[in-house]
């Protein structure tokens, strides 16, 4: 079920950065776990010019999710709004 929030799910250590930091990290397309992510097209890797960070709106908890990111089952689950940040042109 969607839900009006966007969940991420991540170790204990990483919420302590983003509370810390008051910053959520991107990360470039290529460092990510699934290749698909980021392809090359016409011999080009997007994938380094293209930063993003995992969330969901499914407001239902994953096994898969906090087994593949919530460090072993152990870590979090943070919860924003759908549109947290604000826009610049």
């Amino acid at each position: 079920m969607q839900t009006a929030k966007i969940f991420h799910y991540t170790s204990i250590g990483s919420l302590a950065l983003i509370l810390q930091s008051q910053k959520i990290r991107f990360t470039r397309l290529d460092k990510f776990d699934d290749v698909i992510e980021a392809q090359t097209h016409g011999g080009v890797g997007f994938g380094k010019y293209f930063f993003a960070s995992c969330w969901t709106q499914v407001e239902t908890e994953s096994i898969a999710q906090w087994s593949m990111y919530g460090n072993g089952m152990e870590g979090v689950r943070i919860e924003l709004p759908v549109r947290p940040f604000k826009k610049k042109n």
